[in-house]
């Protein structure tokens, strides 16, 4: 009789398990197309990539693939980026791979550094966080060494209103506040 009382206790656990999983859209990167992989962690809290592949000897037929990383995302796990952090960064939504190759951009340090990008964005920051530490450097010290620091401090004491920071994440990582 217990056995038989284990048994079904487990039959309906698992139900319950696989209920809450599809109910909660859990998000796993292999079932992301090619517009939503690029920026998004899945739900257990690994970065997905985008690769592309090409099928066919002399076809040349591109194929888009979403597969899991083995970068973990340390602000959130189960997200796919928006639209508005997307444009904010300047990012693609369609970017595939991840490289380091844009920390070399000094036109995308000053989006990725700007208020709206830094404070607003995240996962995004996260992500080049982790490739920058990846690559030896801090994000925070390319974000000062490039200047903006002072130049958005001039852009805001323009400014006709209030500023809001957001001092966890500045904190977070290494004290860069994009504000001042």
């Amino acid at each position: 009789m217990a056995t038989l009382l284990s048994k079904q206790f487990v039959c309906l656990f698992l139900s319950f398990a696989l209920f809450v999983t599809v109910v909660l859209g859990r998000i796993i990167c292999e079932q992301l197309d090619r517009s939503t992989c690029a920026f998004a962690v899945s739900s257990n809290g690994f970065r997905c990539l985008l690769e592309k592949h090409v099928r066919g000897v002399g076809l040349g037929e591109e194929v888009y693939t979403c597969r899991t990383s083995s970068l973990k995302a340390t602000v959130m796990a189960g997200w796919v980026e928006t639209d508005a952090c997307i444009a904010t960064c300047s990012l693609e939504r369609e970017t595939v791979g991840i490289s380091s190759d844009l920390l070399l951009d000094r036109r995308f340090l000053g989006r990725l550094c700007s208020p709206e990008c830094f404070l607003n964005c995240p996962n995004i920051v996260d992500l080049y966080f982790s490739i920058a530490a990846g690559e030896g450097a801090f994000l925070p010290n390319l974000c000062r060494e490039n200047g903006f620091r002072r130049e958005i401090s001039e852009k805001i004491s323009y400014a006709s209103g209030p500023v809001t920071t957001m001092s966890s994440i500045s904190s977070f990582y290494g004290g860069y506040d994009p504000n001042f």
